[in-house]
């Protein structure tokens, strides 16, 4: 199993250390900036791949994983600038979404 409050430490131990975070400043906007960014490049190699532009099906989808997972680290990086265990959000959110049946239950859409 992953430990996700390990990664997340992890990762902000490698961002004060590769001057992410000069002088100790924690500006969130920076990594949620790259959250920004990085989604915008998701969508591209998706796109790309759709229309069957720019190279190959392969590479888009290599793209598409990167960017995933530049996403899940900018979020991490965010989470842990602004004091949030991205592991329970996940869980407790989940756990919320898990619950929810929109073809059972029309009338109450995504609550």
């Amino acid at each position: 199993m992953i430990d996700l409050e390990k990664i997340q430490d992890e990762i902000s131990v490698w961002a004060l250390s590769n001057n992410l975070i000069p002088d100790g400043v924690k500006d969130s906007w920076k990594p949620l900036l790259g959250v920004g960014q990085t989604y915008g490049q998701l969508n591209n190699a998706y796109l790309k791949r759709r229309q069957g532009m720019q190279g190959t099906g392969e590479e888009h989808t290599c793209a598409m994983e990167i960017a995933v997972a530049d996403l899940i680290i900018f979020l991490m990086h965010f989470c842990s600038l602004e004091g949030i265990s991205f592991e329970e959000v996940l869980q407790d959110t989940w756990a919320k979404v898990q619950e929810q049946d929109e073809v059972a239950n029309p009338e109450k859409g995504n609550e």
